[in-house]
């Protein structure tokens, strides 16, 4: 009888100091790449990679890569308590090649823990990277890492280069089996990957509890949002005519008042032409 392949979705973070590598290995890992060209991450990048890790499981791995802090990027600082949200593990990076990385990876583990921990209280599992190993082997030694991971509470530490892809994929496998070890602290087993809510509390679409998508806003909310478009469109106002109050003089309208005073003038020299001519005024004159 087939039993039924278990999917789970884990939220991994990938922190540390600017410069470190976070985003080569996340390449590296995800898309077996790796480039000499470099760009400071701006905020958070995300990559999925899916993991087949035994014949009954499979896992996505949702890798949030965390920009450092350097100049430029302080304003993102204050942003990582929403960043780290619902995360179940953790790759701390620093750069072999530069110590001050490295004095400031207790301030990264510090700042993870208390941001994010399991449902029992405890941290969440964290495994300390020192990467370009490649550059400087002997640029962190092992004792060192051994006591510095016991100290901080680190799950535990790899040397790994981006560049040589080493140690990237057994880092990775390393983290997600401590992660699958607190299966009952974490619930993200995915039951129904196809399933896809509408209705309900909303979820957060990269949250590590199942995948699943943020509720949509009910249409009436979206006219109460955007406005509702009126009934009729709006009318413009309405002009008042103004009427032409005609003043009549002699009972003729004004436009007829030239053409009656033009008849009348040729009425009356008509008259004067008619009359008879006085002998005595033209003598006179």
């Amino acid at each position: 009888m087939a039993t039924d392949k278990k999917e789970y979705l884990f939220k991994v973070l990938v922190i540390g100091e600017l410069g470190v590598g976070k985003t080569s290995i996340i390449k590296r890992y995800v898309h077996q790449l790796f480039s000499h060209n470099y760009r400071a991450t701006i905020g958070v990048d995300f990559a999925l990679k899916v993991l087949t890790w035994d014949a009954d499981t499979l896992v996505r791995l949702q890798l949030w890569d965390i920009a450092g802090t350097g100049a430029g990027q302080e304003r993102f600082g204050n942003m990582t308590r929403v960043y780290y949200k619902e995360a179940v593990g953790a790759f701390v990076v620093f750069d072999v090649t530069r110590s001050s990385t490295f004095e400031a990876v207790a301030k990264w583990k510090s700042d993870l823990d208390a941001k994010v921990m399991l449902s029992n209280g405890g941290p969440i599992p964290a495994v300390l990277l020192a990467n370009k190993s490649d550059q400087a082997p002997d640029g962190a030694s092992a004792p060192q890492l051994d006591a510095f991971c016991k100290e901080h509470g680190f799950t535990g530490w790899f040397h790994t280069s981006a560049k040589e892809n080493k140690n990237i994929d057994e880092a990775a496998r390393f983290l997600v089996g401590h992660v699958l070890s607190n299966e009952h602290l974490l619930g993200t087993e995915r039951d129904d990957t196809d399933t896809v809510s509408l209705e309900g509390s909303s979820s957060d679409a990269l949250g590590a509890g199942g995948g699943q998508r943020a509720a949509q806003p009910q249409r009436e909310n979206l006219v109460v949002l955007l406005g509702a478009p009126p009934a009729t469109p709006p009318q413009p106002p309405h002009r008042r005519r103004r009427r032409r109050h005609h003043h009549h003089t002699g009972g003729w309208p004004a436009n007829e008042r030239g053409g009656e005073r033009r008849r009348r003038a040729s009425g009356r020299a008509n008259e004067r032409l008619s009359q008879p001519t006085n002998r005595a005024d033209i003598a006179d004159v």
